[in-house]
């Protein structure tokens, strides 16, 4: 229900979330999803605001991946 239409994580479905989750501001579900974020420009208030969604999220939950930039990007 949160990630699903209409629901209020919906535009973090399916792409990264963690600029989202850093700057507290989540994408509209329109927005193109980009394939990779090196995430450089997040301030440092922003990066550790990631970093404690982290912990969060890395006490609960396993890692099954990760996201790594297509070698064009590079």
């Amino acid at each position: 229900s949160f990630y699903g239409p209409g629901g209020a994580y919906n535009g973090m479905a399916g792409r990264d979330a963690s600029r989202a989750l850093a700057t507290h501001q989540i994408p509209d579900v329109n927005e193109p999803i980009k394939p990779y974020d090196d995430l450089k420009d997040l301030t440092p208030d922003e990066i550790d605001a990631l970093e404690e969604w982290v912990s969060f999220y890395q006490s609960k939950y396993p890692v099954v991946g990760k996201i790594v930039p297509d070698r064009e990007e590079e």
